[in-house]
Protein backbone atom coordinates (compact mmCIF):
# COMPACT_ATOMS: atom_id res chain seq x y z
CA UNK A 1 0.00 0.00 0.00
CA UNK A 2 2.98 2.39 0.31
CA UNK A 3 4.26 2.05 -2.69
CA UNK A 4 0.83 1.90 -4.33
CA UNK A 5 -0.11 5.72 -2.35
CA UNK A 6 3.61 7.23 -3.55
CA UNK A 7 3.73 5.74 -7.10
CA UNK A 8 0.87 5.33 -7.94
CA UNK A 9 1.33 1.67 -9.22
CA UNK A 10 2.62 -1.40 -7.08
CA UNK A 11 2.60 -5.04 -8.31
CA UNK A 12 2.77 -8.12 -6.16
CA UNK A 13 4.31 -11.29 -7.18
CA UNK A 14 2.93 -14.48 -5.50
CA UNK A 15 4.83 -17.97 -7.15
CA UNK A 16 4.29 -21.01 -5.39
CA UNK A 17 6.91 -22.31 -3.50
CA UNK A 18 7.15 -26.06 -2.26
CA UNK A 19 10.16 -26.37 0.19
CA UNK A 20 11.21 -29.81 1.94
CA UNK A 21 13.87 -30.90 3.76
CA UNK A 22 14.69 -34.68 5.01
CA UNK A 23 13.90 -36.01 8.53
CA UNK A 24 13.90 -38.35 10.76
CA UNK A 25 10.93 -40.06 11.53
CA UNK A 26 10.27 -43.31 13.81
CA UNK A 27 8.38 -45.92 11.93
CA UNK A 28 7.26 -49.60 13.69
CA UNK A 29 8.26 -52.32 11.77
CA UNK A 30 7.19 -56.25 12.33
CA UNK A 31 9.74 -58.35 12.30
CA UNK A 32 8.87 -62.45 13.30
CA UNK A 33 6.32 -61.49 14.55
CA UNK A 34 7.26 -58.80 16.57
CA UNK A 35 7.21 -54.95 16.52
CA UNK A 36 10.12 -52.89 16.32
CA UNK A 37 10.69 -49.18 16.22
CA UNK A 38 13.39 -48.27 13.17
CA UNK A 39 14.81 -44.94 12.21
CA UNK A 40 13.91 -43.82 8.31
CA UNK A 41 14.58 -40.33 6.31
CA UNK A 42 11.80 -38.67 4.99
CA UNK A 43 11.01 -35.50 3.18
CA UNK A 44 9.01 -33.12 5.53
CA UNK A 45 7.19 -30.18 4.05
CA UNK A 46 8.43 -26.78 5.29
CA UNK A 47 6.80 -24.28 3.43
CA UNK A 48 3.88 -24.94 0.28
CA UNK A 49 2.15 -21.81 -0.11
CA UNK A 50 2.95 -18.73 -2.54
CA UNK A 51 5.64 -16.67 -2.08
CA UNK A 52 4.31 -13.45 -1.46
CA UNK A 53 6.87 -10.31 -2.26
CA UNK A 54 5.90 -6.28 -3.24
CA UNK A 55 8.43 -5.69 -6.18
CA UNK A 56 10.19 -2.50 -6.83
CA UNK A 57 8.60 -0.71 -9.31
CA UNK A 58 12.19 0.29 -10.48
CA UNK A 59 12.44 -3.45 -11.66
CA UNK A 60 8.97 -4.01 -13.59
CA UNK A 61 7.82 -2.66 -16.93
CA UNK A 62 4.04 -2.82 -18.12
CA UNK A 63 2.86 -2.89 -21.33
CA UNK A 64 2.20 0.73 -22.07
CA UNK A 65 -0.04 0.09 -24.95
CA UNK A 66 -2.23 -2.36 -22.42
CA UNK A 67 -5.39 -1.36 -20.78
CA UNK A 68 -5.81 -4.04 -18.01
CA UNK A 69 -2.17 -4.78 -17.12
CA UNK A 70 -3.39 -7.92 -14.85
CA UNK A 71 -3.93 -9.50 -18.12
CA UNK A 72 -0.96 -7.91 -20.34
CA UNK A 73 2.60 -8.47 -20.99
CA UNK A 74 5.04 -7.35 -18.24
CA UNK A 75 8.41 -7.71 -17.93
CA UNK A 76 10.86 -7.91 -14.86
CA UNK A 77 14.55 -7.49 -13.99
CA UNK A 78 16.49 -9.47 -11.42
CA UNK A 79 19.90 -9.38 -9.77
CA UNK A 80 21.90 -12.36 -10.03
CA UNK A 81 25.06 -13.42 -9.47
CA UNK A 82 26.91 -14.92 -11.96
CA UNK A 83 27.69 -18.25 -9.65
CA UNK A 84 23.71 -18.10 -9.10
CA UNK A 85 23.09 -18.48 -12.43
CA UNK A 86 25.94 -20.95 -13.67
CA UNK A 87 24.11 -23.89 -10.54
CA UNK A 88 20.36 -23.04 -11.76
CA UNK A 89 22.48 -24.71 -15.44
CA UNK A 90 23.70 -27.55 -13.62
CA UNK A 91 20.45 -27.84 -11.82
CA UNK A 92 18.78 -27.69 -15.83
CA UNK A 93 16.33 -24.67 -14.77
CA UNK A 94 18.44 -23.16 -17.56
CA UNK A 95 18.15 -25.37 -20.09
CA UNK A 96 18.76 -22.55 -23.25
CA UNK A 97 22.15 -21.40 -22.26
CA UNK A 98 25.86 -22.42 -21.74
CA UNK A 99 28.56 -21.88 -19.20
CA UNK A 100 30.42 -20.08 -22.22
CA UNK A 101 27.04 -17.99 -22.36
CA UNK A 102 26.81 -16.56 -18.61
CA UNK A 103 30.81 -16.19 -18.68
CA UNK A 104 30.84 -14.00 -21.68
CA UNK A 105 27.75 -11.80 -20.36
CA UNK A 106 27.73 -8.18 -19.30
CA UNK A 107 28.28 -7.01 -15.82
CA UNK A 108 26.27 -4.88 -13.76
CA UNK A 109 28.57 -5.22 -10.65
CA UNK A 110 32.33 -6.40 -10.78
CA UNK A 111 33.94 -7.74 -8.13
CA UNK A 112 37.08 -6.14 -8.58
CA UNK A 113 40.79 -8.63 -8.26
CA UNK A 114 41.44 -7.20 -4.55
CA UNK A 115 38.36 -7.66 -2.92
CA UNK A 116 38.41 -11.15 -4.39
CA UNK A 117 40.15 -12.96 -1.67
CA UNK A 118 37.78 -11.81 1.02
CA UNK A 119 35.10 -12.09 -1.21
CA UNK A 120 35.69 -16.11 -1.72
CA UNK A 121 36.49 -16.16 1.86
CA UNK A 122 33.48 -14.85 2.88
CA UNK A 123 30.77 -16.36 0.22
CA UNK A 124 32.71 -19.90 -0.09
CA UNK A 125 32.89 -19.31 -4.15
CA UNK A 126 36.46 -20.51 -5.48
CA UNK A 127 38.50 -18.33 -7.35
CA UNK A 128 37.77 -17.95 -10.95
CA UNK A 129 39.82 -17.69 -13.69
CA UNK A 130 40.23 -14.79 -16.32
CA UNK A 131 38.80 -11.76 -16.01
CA UNK A 132 35.24 -12.85 -14.66
CA UNK A 133 34.38 -13.46 -11.19
CA UNK A 134 31.65 -15.77 -9.64
CA UNK A 135 30.53 -13.10 -7.87
CA UNK A 136 30.25 -10.85 -10.98
CA UNK A 137 26.07 -9.74 -10.77
CA UNK A 138 24.58 -9.89 -13.95
CA UNK A 139 20.64 -8.84 -14.74
CA UNK A 140 18.58 -11.79 -15.18
CA UNK A 141 15.52 -10.19 -17.54
CA UNK A 142 11.42 -12.32 -17.50
CA UNK A 143 9.23 -12.01 -19.55
CA UNK A 144 5.68 -12.96 -19.38
CA UNK A 145 3.43 -12.18 -22.02
CA UNK A 146 2.99 -13.08 -25.60
CA UNK A 147 6.26 -13.22 -27.88
CA UNK A 148 5.34 -12.15 -31.72
CA UNK A 149 8.05 -13.89 -34.09
CA UNK A 150 8.24 -13.60 -37.94
CA UNK A 151 6.52 -16.81 -38.61
CA UNK A 152 4.82 -17.68 -35.24
CA UNK A 153 3.13 -16.13 -32.48
CA UNK A 154 4.11 -17.91 -28.63
CA UNK A 155 1.15 -16.88 -26.33
CA UNK A 156 1.15 -17.18 -22.86
CA UNK A 157 4.83 -18.05 -22.40
CA UNK A 158 7.64 -17.47 -19.67
CA UNK A 159 10.95 -16.51 -21.62
CA UNK A 160 13.91 -15.26 -19.34
CA UNK A 161 17.09 -13.89 -20.53
CA UNK A 162 20.48 -12.27 -20.35
CA UNK A 163 21.46 -9.64 -23.07
CA UNK A 164 20.81 -11.56 -25.71
CA UNK A 165 21.36 -15.24 -24.66
CA UNK A 166 17.68 -17.00 -24.23
CA UNK A 167 18.01 -19.10 -20.20
CA UNK A 168 14.65 -20.49 -21.00
CA UNK A 169 11.56 -20.32 -22.97
CA UNK A 170 8.18 -22.29 -21.65
CA UNK A 171 4.58 -22.08 -21.35
CA UNK A 172 3.15 -20.08 -18.22
CA UNK A 173 3.13 -23.35 -15.57
CA UNK A 174 0.26 -21.61 -13.86
CA UNK A 175 -3.26 -21.99 -14.40
CA UNK A 176 -4.38 -18.91 -12.90
CA UNK A 177 -2.42 -16.67 -15.17
CA UNK A 178 1.16 -14.99 -14.49
CA UNK A 179 1.86 -14.84 -10.60
CA UNK A 180 1.64 -11.19 -10.91
CA UNK A 181 -1.19 -8.41 -9.44
CA UNK A 182 -0.86 -5.07 -10.19
CA UNK A 183 -2.61 -2.44 -8.31
CA UNK A 184 -3.26 1.30 -8.99
CA UNK A 185 -4.38 3.80 -6.86
CA UNK A 186 -5.88 6.04 -9.44
CA UNK A 187 -6.63 4.83 -12.77
CA UNK A 188 -5.25 6.77 -15.48
CA UNK A 189 -7.07 6.68 -19.04
CA UNK A 190 -5.14 4.04 -21.84
CA UNK A 191 -2.45 3.71 -19.34
CA UNK A 192 -1.22 0.67 -17.04
CA UNK A 193 -0.02 2.88 -14.35
CA UNK A 194 -1.80 5.00 -12.27
CA UNK A 195 -1.46 8.53 -9.96
CA UNK A 196 -0.39 8.05 -6.91
CA UNK A 197 -1.97 10.31 -3.93
CA UNK A 198 1.20 12.47 -4.28
CA UNK A 199 1.82 13.36 -7.64
CA UNK A 200 -1.28 15.97 -7.73
CA UNK A 201 1.05 17.98 -4.74
CA UNK A 202 4.44 17.21 -6.17
CA UNK A 203 4.90 21.30 -7.06
CA UNK A 204 3.39 22.34 -3.76
CA UNK A 205 5.74 19.75 -1.63
CA UNK A 206 8.96 21.26 -3.86
CA UNK A 207 7.86 24.47 -2.89
CA UNK A 208 6.95 23.94 0.80
CA UNK A 209 10.61 22.03 0.86
CA UNK A 210 12.23 25.49 -0.27
CA UNK A 211 11.12 27.13 1.73
CA UNK A 212 11.51 25.38 4.75
CA UNK A 213 15.36 25.05 3.64
CA UNK A 214 15.31 28.77 3.61
CA UNK A 215 14.29 29.17 6.81
CA UNK A 216 17.03 27.01 8.56
CA UNK A 217 19.19 28.47 6.81
CA UNK A 218 18.37 31.82 8.11
CA UNK A 219 18.20 30.39 11.40
CA UNK A 220 21.70 29.12 10.77
CA UNK A 221 22.72 32.35 9.69
CA UNK A 222 21.59 34.15 13.05
CA UNK A 223 23.61 31.38 15.19
CA UNK A 224 26.88 31.35 13.23
CA UNK A 225 26.60 35.15 11.03
CA UNK A 226 29.17 36.06 8.63
CA UNK A 227 31.32 38.36 9.25
CA UNK A 228 33.57 41.50 7.47
CA UNK A 229 37.55 41.63 8.61
CA UNK A 230 40.05 43.85 7.53
CA UNK A 231 43.18 42.00 6.07
CA UNK A 232 46.00 44.07 7.80
CA UNK A 233 48.27 41.11 8.79
CA UNK A 234 47.30 40.30 12.46
CA UNK A 235 44.17 38.50 11.90
CA UNK A 236 44.41 34.57 10.58
CA UNK A 237 41.15 34.04 8.90
CA UNK A 238 40.43 30.59 9.32
CA UNK A 239 40.13 31.50 12.91
CA UNK A 240 36.96 33.96 12.57
CA UNK A 241 34.23 31.78 13.27
CA UNK A 242 31.39 31.29 16.06
CA UNK A 243 32.52 29.02 19.49
CA UNK A 244 30.90 29.74 22.97
CA UNK A 245 33.81 31.05 24.95
CA UNK A 246 36.57 31.82 21.76
CA UNK A 247 38.75 35.07 21.99
CA UNK A 248 39.65 36.34 18.40
CA UNK A 249 43.07 38.50 18.83
CA UNK A 250 42.93 41.22 16.94
CA UNK A 251 44.95 44.84 17.01
CA UNK A 252 41.38 46.78 16.09
CA UNK A 253 38.19 46.34 17.59
CA UNK A 254 36.72 47.68 14.25
CA UNK A 255 38.94 44.99 11.78
CA UNK A 256 36.03 42.48 12.87
CA UNK A 257 32.49 43.50 12.37
CA UNK A 258 29.11 40.80 11.86
CA UNK A 259 27.27 40.99 8.67
CA UNK A 260 23.87 42.57 9.31
CA UNK A 261 21.06 40.09 8.34
CA UNK A 262 17.40 40.73 7.45
CA UNK A 263 15.39 37.82 9.09
CA UNK A 264 12.01 39.57 8.99
CA UNK A 265 10.53 37.02 6.14
CA UNK A 266 10.84 34.26 8.14
CA UNK A 267 7.44 35.21 9.42
CA UNK A 268 6.23 34.98 5.90
CA UNK A 269 7.69 31.85 5.47
CA UNK A 270 5.70 30.21 7.94
CA UNK A 271 2.96 31.68 7.23
CA UNK A 272 3.44 30.37 3.01
CA UNK A 273 4.14 27.07 4.68
CA UNK A 274 0.78 26.35 6.35
CA UNK A 275 -1.08 27.85 3.36
CA UNK A 276 0.56 24.73 1.53
CA UNK A 277 0.21 22.23 3.71
CA UNK A 278 -3.39 23.18 3.32
CA UNK A 279 -3.54 22.85 -0.18
CA UNK A 280 -1.44 19.59 0.01
CA UNK A 281 -4.32 18.25 2.20
CA UNK A 282 -6.83 19.00 -0.35
CA UNK A 283 -4.78 17.67 -3.00
CA UNK A 284 -4.24 14.51 -1.62
CA UNK A 285 -7.38 14.09 0.57
CA UNK A 286 -5.92 13.59 3.90
CA UNK A 287 -7.67 16.23 5.80
CA UNK A 288 -8.43 16.12 9.82
CA UNK A 289 -10.64 13.85 9.08
CA UNK A 290 -8.61 11.22 7.93
CA UNK A 291 -5.14 12.86 9.32
CA UNK A 292 -3.66 13.55 12.55
CA UNK A 293 -5.06 17.00 12.27
CA UNK A 294 -6.36 18.54 15.58
CA UNK A 295 -9.97 18.70 15.89
CA UNK A 296 -12.00 21.79 17.17
CA UNK A 297 -11.88 21.79 20.84
CA UNK A 298 -12.54 25.27 21.60
CA UNK A 299 -15.54 25.53 20.61
CA UNK A 300 -19.06 23.00 20.56
CA UNK A 301 -19.39 20.78 18.06
CA UNK A 302 -22.66 19.46 17.39
CA UNK A 303 -23.29 15.40 16.40
CA UNK A 304 -24.73 16.67 12.92
CA UNK A 305 -21.22 18.53 12.31
CA UNK A 306 -19.48 15.37 13.11
CA UNK A 307 -20.99 12.84 10.91
CA UNK A 308 -20.77 15.61 8.30
CA UNK A 309 -17.42 15.57 8.43
CA UNK A 310 -16.72 11.95 8.50
CA UNK A 311 -18.84 11.79 5.55
CA UNK A 312 -16.24 13.98 3.87
CA UNK A 313 -13.78 11.97 4.83
CA UNK A 314 -15.36 8.29 3.72
CA UNK A 315 -17.00 9.67 0.41
CA UNK A 316 -13.34 11.36 -0.54
CA UNK A 317 -11.77 8.03 -0.22
CA UNK A 318 -14.45 5.38 -0.37
CA UNK A 319 -13.99 5.44 -4.11
CA UNK A 320 -10.16 4.41 -3.97
CA UNK A 321 -11.06 1.86 -1.55
CA UNK A 322 -13.36 0.25 -4.04
CA UNK A 323 -11.50 0.25 -6.78
CA UNK A 324 -7.78 -1.12 -4.95
CA UNK A 325 -10.48 -3.58 -3.66
CA UNK A 326 -11.81 -4.72 -7.28
CA UNK A 327 -8.68 -4.46 -9.30
CA UNK A 328 -6.14 -5.80 -6.57
CA UNK A 329 -7.59 -7.24 -3.75
CA UNK A 330 -10.13 -9.24 -5.58
CA UNK A 331 -7.25 -10.49 -8.30
CA UNK A 332 -4.97 -11.10 -5.48
CA UNK A 333 -7.72 -13.52 -3.43
CA UNK A 334 -8.88 -15.67 -6.28
CA UNK A 335 -5.27 -16.38 -7.60
CA UNK A 336 -3.88 -17.73 -4.81
CA UNK A 337 -7.10 -19.97 -4.46
CA UNK A 338 -6.49 -21.01 -7.90
CA UNK A 339 -3.10 -21.69 -7.40
CA UNK A 340 -3.96 -23.95 -4.39
CA UNK A 341 -5.98 -25.85 -6.36
CA UNK A 342 -3.31 -26.30 -8.96
CA UNK A 343 -0.51 -27.35 -6.50
CA UNK A 344 -1.95 -28.74 -3.10
CA UNK A 345 -2.26 -32.77 -3.63
CA UNK A 346 -1.87 -33.52 0.19
CA UNK A 347 -4.02 -32.69 2.77
CA UNK A 348 -2.84 -30.26 4.80
CA UNK A 349 -4.68 -28.88 8.72
CA UNK A 350 -5.86 -25.29 8.16
CA UNK A 351 -6.30 -22.74 11.13
CA UNK A 352 -9.00 -20.53 11.84
CA UNK A 353 -10.06 -17.97 14.90
CA UNK A 354 -13.08 -19.29 16.50
CA UNK A 355 -16.32 -17.23 17.79
CA UNK A 356 -14.04 -15.83 20.86
CA UNK A 357 -10.17 -14.99 21.20
CA UNK A 358 -9.34 -18.06 22.53
CA UNK A 359 -10.76 -20.54 20.46
CA UNK A 360 -9.90 -21.81 17.34
CA UNK A 361 -10.74 -24.26 14.70
CA UNK A 362 -8.82 -26.86 13.27
CA UNK A 363 -9.98 -28.01 9.51
CA UNK A 364 -8.51 -30.53 7.35
CA UNK A 365 -8.46 -29.16 3.48
CA UNK A 366 -7.79 -31.32 1.01
CA UNK A 367 -8.02 -32.06 -2.96
CA UNK A 368 -12.07 -32.72 -2.00
CA UNK A 369 -12.74 -29.26 -0.48
CA UNK A 370 -10.68 -27.41 -3.12
CA UNK A 371 -12.44 -28.46 -6.01
CA UNK A 372 -15.05 -26.02 -4.93
CA UNK A 373 -15.32 -22.33 -6.50
CA UNK A 374 -16.78 -19.86 -4.70
CA UNK A 375 -17.31 -15.93 -5.02
CA UNK A 376 -15.27 -13.59 -2.86
CA UNK A 377 -17.00 -10.34 -1.61
CA UNK A 378 -15.12 -7.73 0.14
CA UNK A 379 -16.84 -6.57 3.41
CA UNK A 380 -14.89 -2.91 2.85
CA UNK A 381 -14.85 0.48 1.86
CA UNK A 382 -18.87 0.54 0.50
CA UNK A 383 -19.92 -1.96 2.51
CA UNK A 384 -19.76 0.17 5.43
CA UNK A 385 -21.21 3.00 4.18
CA UNK A 386 -24.48 0.65 2.90
CA UNK A 387 -24.26 -1.27 6.41
CA UNK A 388 -25.05 2.37 8.10
CA UNK A 389 -27.78 3.32 5.98
CA UNK A 390 -29.38 -0.43 5.96
CA UNK A 391 -29.23 -0.09 9.61
CA UNK A 392 -30.80 3.51 9.80
CA UNK A 393 -33.24 2.41 7.48
CA UNK A 394 -33.93 -0.68 9.65
CA UNK A 395 -34.37 1.14 12.74
CA UNK A 396 -36.72 3.75 11.10
CA UNK A 397 -39.07 0.90 10.07
CA UNK A 398 -39.25 -0.72 13.27
CA UNK A 399 -40.25 2.56 15.02
CA UNK A 400 -42.84 3.32 12.57
CA UNK A 401 -44.08 -0.23 12.67
CA UNK A 402 -44.79 0.16 16.25
CA UNK A 403 -46.34 3.15 16.19
CA UNK A 404 -49.41 1.10 14.98
CA UNK A 405 -50.29 -1.66 16.90
CA UNK A 406 -52.17 -3.57 14.04
CA UNK A 407 -48.86 -3.34 12.16
CA UNK A 408 -46.87 -4.78 14.86
CA UNK A 409 -48.91 -7.65 15.68
CA UNK A 410 -48.40 -8.54 11.74
CA UNK A 411 -44.58 -8.55 12.66
CA UNK A 412 -42.39 -11.32 13.60
CA UNK A 413 -39.99 -9.84 16.10
CA UNK A 414 -38.38 -13.30 16.33
CA UNK A 415 -36.84 -12.76 13.11
CA UNK A 416 -36.75 -8.86 13.22
CA UNK A 417 -34.34 -8.91 15.96
CA UNK A 418 -32.01 -11.58 14.56
CA UNK A 419 -31.45 -9.46 11.49
CA UNK A 420 -30.91 -5.96 13.45
CA UNK A 421 -28.51 -8.41 15.64
CA UNK A 422 -26.54 -9.14 13.01
CA UNK A 423 -26.39 -6.28 11.05
CA UNK A 424 -24.84 -4.40 14.20
CA UNK A 425 -22.35 -7.31 14.86
CA UNK A 426 -21.47 -8.48 11.74
CA UNK A 427 -21.75 -12.30 13.35
CA UNK A 428 -24.08 -15.03 13.35
CA UNK A 429 -27.39 -13.81 15.56
CA UNK A 430 -27.54 -16.99 17.54
CA UNK A 431 -24.63 -15.82 19.35
CA UNK A 432 -26.55 -13.09 21.21
CA UNK A 433 -30.24 -14.28 20.41
CA UNK A 434 -31.59 -17.08 22.48
CA UNK A 435 -34.24 -19.80 20.58
CA UNK A 436 -38.13 -20.09 21.86
CA UNK A 437 -37.99 -22.07 24.81
CA UNK A 438 -39.38 -25.49 24.46
CA UNK A 439 -42.47 -26.83 26.66
CA UNK A 440 -41.50 -28.70 29.47
CA UNK A 441 -42.03 -32.22 29.84
CA UNK A 442 -44.90 -33.22 32.45
CA UNK A 443 -44.13 -34.58 35.77
CA UNK A 444 -45.67 -37.87 36.35
CA UNK A 445 -45.86 -36.93 39.95
CA UNK A 446 -48.34 -33.94 39.59
CA UNK A 447 -52.24 -34.75 40.22
CA UNK A 448 -54.08 -34.30 37.25
CA UNK A 449 -56.21 -31.02 37.21
CA UNK A 450 -60.00 -32.00 37.64
CA UNK A 451 -62.32 -31.71 34.63
CA UNK A 452 -64.13 -28.22 33.87
CA UNK A 453 -67.41 -28.76 35.49
CA UNK A 454 -70.59 -29.04 32.56
CA UNK A 455 -73.45 -28.25 34.82
CA UNK A 456 -74.11 -25.02 35.23
CA UNK A 457 -75.01 -25.01 38.97
CA UNK A 458 -71.51 -26.49 39.65
CA UNK A 459 -69.97 -23.79 37.33
CA UNK A 460 -71.49 -21.60 39.30
CA UNK A 461 -69.70 -22.79 42.33
CA UNK A 462 -66.36 -23.35 40.39
CA UNK A 463 -66.68 -19.49 39.77
CA UNK A 464 -67.66 -18.24 42.95
CA UNK A 465 -64.69 -20.64 44.55
CA UNK A 466 -61.99 -18.76 42.60
CA UNK A 467 -63.77 -15.40 43.16
CA UNK A 468 -64.06 -15.47 47.14
CA UNK A 469 -63.00 -18.19 47.97
CA UNK A 470 -63.90 -21.42 49.74
CA UNK A 471 -66.39 -19.78 51.94
CA UNK A 472 -68.02 -18.26 49.17
CA UNK A 473 -67.86 -21.37 47.39
CA UNK A 474 -69.93 -22.99 50.60
CA UNK A 475 -72.67 -20.35 50.34
CA UNK A 476 -73.40 -20.33 46.33
CA UNK A 477 -73.66 -24.42 47.41
CA UNK A 478 -75.79 -23.90 49.94
CA UNK A 479 -77.88 -21.48 47.94
CA UNK A 480 -78.06 -23.90 45.41
CA UNK A 481 -78.22 -26.90 46.90
CA UNK A 482 -81.52 -24.81 48.73
CA UNK A 483 -83.23 -23.73 45.22
CA UNK A 484 -82.81 -26.88 43.74
CA UNK A 485 -84.86 -28.20 47.29
CA UNK A 486 -87.36 -25.63 46.34
CA UNK A 487 -87.28 -26.88 42.91
CA UNK A 488 -88.39 -30.25 43.46
CA UNK A 489 -91.07 -29.08 45.89
CA UNK A 490 -93.04 -27.08 43.45
CA UNK A 491 -92.62 -30.03 41.05
CA UNK A 492 -93.96 -32.77 43.87
CA UNK A 493 -97.04 -30.28 44.06
CA UNK A 494 -97.83 -29.59 40.68
CA UNK A 495 -97.71 -33.44 40.11
CA UNK A 496 -94.59 -32.95 37.62
CA UNK A 497 -92.63 -35.63 39.41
Amino acid sequence: MRQLVVTGTSVISLPWRLETKPTKKNVKVRTLGKDKIKQTEVEKCIYNAPDITVEDMVDVFLDPCATDPNTSSMMRRMTKTKGEVLRLIESEVYDMATRDDIIRAGTSYRVTSSDRETYDYLVGYGSSAGDWHMGDKVEVWEFWGTVQLSDVELSDVVVTFIDNTILRCETNPYWGGKPFIVGTYTPMVNSPYGMGALEPALGLLHTMNIISNNRLDAVELAVNPMWLAVNDGTIDLNDVYSEPGRIIPVGDLNSIQPLIQNNQFQGVSLTEESTLETKIDKATGTGAFVGSGAGRSGERVTATEVQAVRDAGGNRLSNIHAHIEDTALMPFLQRAYTYAQQFVVEPEVVTARGNTSDEWWYARVGLDQLSYDFKIKARGAQHVADREFELRMRTEWIATITAVPEMAQLVDWAEVAKDVTARFTGEEAGRFIMDEPAAPPPDPNAQAEPPMPTDPNQMAIAGAQQVGGQEMGRAVETQVMADQQFADQQAQEQGLI
